[in-house]
Order: C-alpha cells, then structure tokens, then sequence
C-alpha cells in the first residue's frame, strides 16, 4: 500500500511538471512579439535562394541591376554589359560604380547609383522591405518553412523577421564554440524608414576555427 502511495504522489508530480512546463512554453509563445511561422509570408525564391535584385531588375525594366551586400559581396541579375553599344566601357563604368556604391543599375548604355529610395519609391511589396534591411545591414532572409524568417503586411508598413546580430558562445568542448545567432524583428514603413522593435536568439551551430561570430 505504501508502495502504490509513493508511486502514484510520483506520477502526479511528474504529471504537474509537465503541465507547469506546457503553461511555461505557451505562456512564451503568447508573450512573445514575432509573429507566428504562419502568419509570415516568404520571400519570392528561386531554386532556394532570394537575391533582391531580380525583383528590381523586373519592375525597372533595367538591363543589370547590381546591390553590395556586406556579407554576401555583390548580388546582382542580369548581363553586366550585353547589348551595350561599347560593352568595355560599360565594364568600367560599372567596375568603377562598384567600388564606391551600394547599388548600381544599368539600362541600355546608362549606368546609375541610385540611392535606395531613388531605386524602391514606395515599399510595395515584401520583398522591396526585405531589401531595405539586406541595405541596412541585416542578413538575407532564408527560403523555406524551416528559415524562420519572412514578413507581413500591417497598418503603414511591413514587419518583418530577419538574422541579424552573431556572438560567440566560447570553449563549449575541445576547441568548439558556438555561432549565436539572433533573429530581429523590423518594420519597415511605406516610405522605407526602419525600426528594429526586438531581438531573440534563432539558434546556435557549432564551429571550430572558421566561425561567423569572429569576422
């Protein structure tokens, strides 16, 4: 009998953990700012990637359309300089854009740095909101259900979810560490202003000597 006491106050308090840690869990998610998995709109991808220069290339009707991201070097879509009336030219004008702008277009012979409102006017779309935190400095949203990233449309704007900060997490085993890495969430107004409105760890990797939380 004292057995089968001891027993059953065992299974009852497991049985309160589990429902105090079911109340924990849902209480967080209720708590937390982001947006749910479902209620995020995925970038327009391609084959698994996004580059946010096939979207703008297509509503300018521009031949080249290039943008300079800080990680990821130069993303850009289209022929540099085909059908250019002197493509060595074109070469050089763009080279030489590329150094010195975060973003070059090229329609027909004319080769432009426009600045970003110059390039986007009005944010319309998700994927013109996710450039403007590629431009300011945020990582390129992930493709897929598994990215946790994306946005949706609100009232003057957009929300949006994207990696941004990394940090070390040291020595978590022989010569491992750990890339931190933190996922934002920014709105973004219709006329391209930003506001970052708050942060929480995404997820951590393991590295060793090649980790992003070093550059």
């Amino acid at each position: 009998m004292i057995e089968r006491r001891r027993r059953g106050r065992a299974i009852a308090r497991a049985l309160r953990c589990e429902m105090t840690s079911l109340r924990i869990s849902v209480l967080a998610t209720a708590c937390s700012p982001f947006p749910s998995a479902d209620e995020l709109e995925s970038p327009a991808c391609v084959d698994g990637d996004w580059n946010p220069t096939e979207t703008v290339r297509a509503s300018l009707g521009a031949d080249f359309v290039a943008i300079v991201d800080d990680e990821e070097g130069v993303l850009g879509s289209g022929p540099r300089c085909d059908g250019a009336t002197d493509p060595t030219a074109c070469e050089e004008a763009i080279s030489e854009a590329l150094w010195s702008a975060q973003i070059v277009v090229r329609v027909g012979d004319e080769v432009t740095t426009p600045t970003m409102r110059e390039l986007l006017g009005t944010i319309d779309s998700l994927d013109e909101a996710l450039i403007v935190t590629t431009l300011s400095g945020y990582s390129l949203p992930g493709c897929g259900e598994g990215s946790r990233t994306g946005g949706r449309r609100i009232e003057g704007g957009w929300e949006v979810v994207v990696i941004g900060d990394v940090e070390c997490v040291y020595d978590v085993g022989p010569f491992e560490h750990e890339d931190r890495y933190f996922r934002h969430l920014v709105h973004v107004s219709d006329d391209g202003e930003l506001d970052e409105r708050a942060r929480e760890e995404s997820h951590r990797d393991s590295c060793y000597d090649h980790c992003d939380c070093f550059e």
